[in-house]
């Protein structure tokens, strides 16, 4: 592992910092701002461009690299306490970039990464837009899917999960609502405390699990979809509006709530 430090950013940074080297695999780490990185389909390099809110703060942004791998750290300048650095910063690909990202606080905003893509937020939002597959992890925040088009695997605390994704999805949520449309995949949902609604679009190849331990479950499905159901809702009630077969099985438990498949 070869480590330069590419440069030290200001508040008044706007100056593009770019890597020609070609890696497989790409990894963004930062403590506290806003993350948006883009894919440019004729990029020949990876480019930083700083986006800045907080005046005064002094950050350092430091390249790893090793034969297919770079590492992208936003830092503070210093180890000091008294060192501030927040800096929101877009981040531009290639096409094949692979892409992993770990924040502390702020938002991530990912568009058209089409491989493989992991995120870990400690306190923030995630939104994904046209990407592929997705392993996200989030402490405090909100997951917010649009044409994921891989498979899901999603991890929230606290929050909410919603969105369209195309591929299977597993969430877990601690203390949120799950709330997907336009599916057409299989999805396995669990909750602590929250609701699990979800609406699909065709029949999907393959079996629901859902639990939700504190919170009602309701899914809608194509109207003549026949399903086999086995429903637990222990302090509520179980309800199947769709005629009884073998299109796919739908296995549910409402701890404290209400099932609905219609």
């Amino acid at each position: 592992m070869f480590m330069i430090a590419i440069a030290t950013l200001t508040s008044s940074a706007a100056t593009p910092h770019t890597l020609d080297k070609k890696v497989t695999q790409v990894q963004i780490q930062a403590v506290e701002g806003d993350i948006r990185v883009e894919v440019d389909a004729s990029a020949r390099r990876i480019v930083v461009e700083t986006r800045d809110r907080r005046p005064g703060h002094t950050c350092a942004l430091e390249l790893e690299t090793s034969r297919d791998q770079a590492v992208l750290t936003f830092g503070p300048k210093s180890l000091e306490l008294a060192t501030e650095c927040r800096m929101d910063f877009t981040v531009r690909l290639r096409p094949d970039d692979g892409l992993a990202i770990a924040l502390g606080s702020g938002q991530v905003d990912v568009r058209e990464v089409a491989t493989d893509l992991r995120v870990a937020v400690t306190e923030g939002d995630v939104r994904l837009s046209d990407v592929g597959s997705v392993h996200v992890v989030v402490g405090h925040g909100d997951i917010a899917l649009s044409n994921v088009n891989g498979s899901a695997d999603l991890s929230l605390e606290k929050g909410r999960i919603h969105g369209n994704p195309r591929g299977a999805v597993k969430a877990s949520v601690g203390e949120g609502h799950i709330h997907l449309d336009e599916l057409d995949a299989p999805v396995s949902a669990q909750t602590h405390v929250g609701n699990i609604q979800l609406t699909y679009l065709s029949v999907p190849r393959g079996d629901l699990n859902l639990n939700a331990g504190l919170g009602n479950i309701v899914v809608d499905f194509p109207r003549g979809t026949a399903v086999q159901p086995d429903l637990t809702a222990a302090g509520g009630s179980a309800t199947c509006d769709l005629p009884f077969g073998t299109d796919l099985s739908v296995n549910a438990v409402a701890g404290m709530g209400s099932i609905l498949l219609r």
